[in-house]
C-alpha cells in the first residue's frame, strides 16, 4: 500500500506511491518484480506496508545480522507469491526519526550488506529469467556509481578497487544501448569517478 510520511510530532507531509502498473490492482508476484527497478522502489521492498499469507512463510526467513533484510528477502517471497494486490490508498504512516537505523549514518557494514543483496539477486536472476537480471545487473551498476559519487572520500580504497573490478565484471550488461548508455558503462568500466565529472552529458 501506498504510505504517508510524517515527523515525529505525527504531521504528515507527503505521500510515498508503491511502484505499480497503472489500472491493475492483482499481479503475480513474479510480475511485480518488474516495477522493483524504478526509480522510488523503496515501498515495493520494505516488509511494513504489506500483509501476507503466513503460508509464505513456511520456508522463508530473514536474513539475520544483516542491514537491509527487507530487500534480501524480496526476491525471494514475490517470487513465491501467485497473486498480489495493490491498495493505492495510503493507510501507513512512516515516521522518519533522526536516529532511526533507516536515517543513521552509512558505514562499511551497511554497504557490504547492499552489496551482497544486488550480488545474490543478480545469481537468481541470472538462470531464471534474463530481462530481470539486466535489470538487477543495471540497478548494482547505479549503486555502485552512486557511492563513488557520494563517497569516495569516505571509503577504504581497497574497498573502492573491489566496486570497480565488480562493475568491469558486468559491463556490457545493460537494458539500454543508446550512445549515452554505452559511454556510460564504458566510462565506468574504464574509472568510475569519470562518471561524476561528465554526468551533466549522461
Amino acid at each position: 500500500m501506498n504510505i504517508f510520511l510524517s515527523n515525529e510530532k505525527g504531521k504528515k507531509y507527503s505521500i510515498v506511491k508503491f511502484n505499480e502498473p497503472k489500472n491493475i490492482s492483482i499481479l503475480s508476484g513474479k510480475n511485480t518484480f518488474n516495477y522493483f527497478y524504478e526509480d522510488n522502489y523503496v515501498p515495493n521492498v520494505v516488509a511494513w506496508n504489506k500483509l501476507y499469507k503466513a503460508s509464505l512463510f513456511k520456508e522463508l526467513r530473514y536474513k539475520e545480522g544483516h542491514y537491509f533484510e527487507d530487500e534480501f528477502i524480496a526476491r525471494p517471497l514475490f517470487y513465491a507469491a501467485k497473486r498480489v494486490s495493490f491498495l493505492r490508498e495510503p493507510l501507513y504512516n512512516y515516521v522518519q526519526r533522526s536516529g532511526s537505523i533507516m536515517n543513521s549514518a552509512w558505514n562499511l557494514k551497511k554497504y557490504e550488506d547492499q552489496q551482497l543483496m544486488y550480488e545474490e539477486r543478480i545469481d537468481y536472476f541470472k538462470n531464471n529469467d534474463r530481462r530481470l537480471y539486466k535489470l538487477a545487473v543495471q540497478q548494482y551498476k547505479n549503486w555502485i556509481i552512486a557511492i563513488y559519487d557520494e563517497n569516495c572520500n569516505n571509503l577504504d580504497k581497497l574497498y573502492l578497487s573491489k566496486l570497480q573490478k565488480e562493475y568491469r565484471k558486468y559491463f556490457g550488461i545493460r537494458i539500454s544501448n543508446t550512445p549515452k548508455a554505452v559511454l556510460k558503462d564504458l566510462l565506468g568500466a574504464l574509472n568510475i569517478r569519470s562518471i561524476s565529472k561528465l554526468k551533466s552529458i549522461l
